[in-house]
């Protein structure tokens, strides 16, 4: 069979962990990689010297030889570079989020529809085995019904200059609630700056979906530790997941454990074990899984789960959580 030939543009922090992972993918052909910094041009020109490297975007776009393009820049370029991507007939694998706006984030999808291309944004942790079985256990119905779920999701990382914390870690926990609950019907935020008076760095959301489900997501750039955690509470059992690496876990407690002491209910609780077996995910890496399924969408012409679509709907809530800045009280989504 004939490899898929892909190119990338944009070798920083994250592409350079997305052209580690295309490079492992035996369906896959690293073509060209764009990037403005001619250092890392000479670095790469060191790796592998049949890849075709360039500083213009524009010379991969215009390459009729390229299948497909995986982009990694700061999130203000995404809907140029994605757009004159998908005008040459790429595929398009896109960094989250996928535009800063979103009208362009709409338009990207519709024009990729029109089109019949794939447009797949990195929403990385719907790959992840544990929020797979996540949903898995909250389909069967054990949990009874979800009242509540809470989310932390803090630590240094890298302070960003083209966006805020919002931008930068509330699209992965959207995308999470959207793949767990659906679409919300009402949210509101506490915003604050620390660092920079023009930059949120910490976030305090509130969501509300059907049948009076309830979301808090905390965010922050803030905490000297990297915490990732999501609690899901249901009228039969809760479920805790903690997310770390390749060592993330599940458990799972009886909800009744909220009318005993925290003595008792740290032994009335069940670690969910084989989550890569559970979760049905070929690959226990996310990025890995993330990328073998753009790869199979463009094959067997199939929609992606992390589709132009959800990318629009997380970009339209992150839209609405900033118009809070000027405005008192909550959003309704219509």
């Amino acid at each position: 069979m004939q490899k898929l030939s892909v190119a990338l543009i944009g070798y920083g922090y994250w592409g350079k962990r997305l052209f580690k992972t295309l490079q492992k993918i035996h369906s896959v052909r690293t073509v060209a990689v764009c990037d403005k910094n001619q250092q890392t041009i000479n670095e790469l020109q060191s790796l592998d010297s049949e890849i075709q490297l360039t500083k213009r975007y524009q010379d991969i776009v215009s390459n009729k030889n390229i299948d497909a393009v995986v982009i990694a820049t700061p999130a203000g370029t995404h809907y140029r570079i994605a757009m004159d991507s998908l005008k040459s007939g790429k595929h398009v694998l896109l960094e989250k989020p996928m535009a800063l706006k979103k009208a362009h984030a709409r338009f990207l999808d519709k024009f990729a529809d029109k089109k019949k291309l794939i447009l797949m944004v990195d929403h990385t942790y719907l790959y992840a085995p544990e929020i797979r079985v996540a949903k898995q256990t909250i389909d069967s119905g054990i949990m009874g019904n979800i009242r509540l779920i809470e989310a932390t999701r803090v630590g240094p990382g890298q302070y960003k200059y083209d966006c805020d914390v919002i931008w930068d870690f509330a699209p992965h926990d959207i995308s999470i609630l959207y793949y767990l609950l659906g679409i919300p019907r009402e949210l509101s935020a506490m915003n604050s700056c620390h660092l920079d008076q023009h930059r949120i760095d910490v976030s305090n959301l509130y969501f509300k979906f059907t049948n009076g489900r309830e979301a808090f997501v905390y965010l922050s750039w803030l905490s000297p530790i990297k915490i990732r955690k999501i609690l899901i509470v249901g009228t039969e059992k809760t479920l805790l997941i903690e997310q770390d690496g390749r060592e993330s876990k599940i458990y799972l407690y009886p909800s009744s454990c909220y009318f005993r002491n925290s003595g008792q209910a740290d032994n009335d609780f069940q670690s969910v074990k084989n989550l890569r077996v559970l979760s049905g995910l070929p690959y226990y890496e996310p990025l890995s899984n993330v990328c073998h399924e753009f790869v199979q969408c463009i094959i067997n012409h199939t929609q992606p789960l992390s589709s132009g679509h959800l990318g629009y709907e997380v970009v339209n809530i992150i839209e609405m959580i900033h118009q809070l800045k000027t405005q008192s009280g909550k959003v309704i989504i219509p």
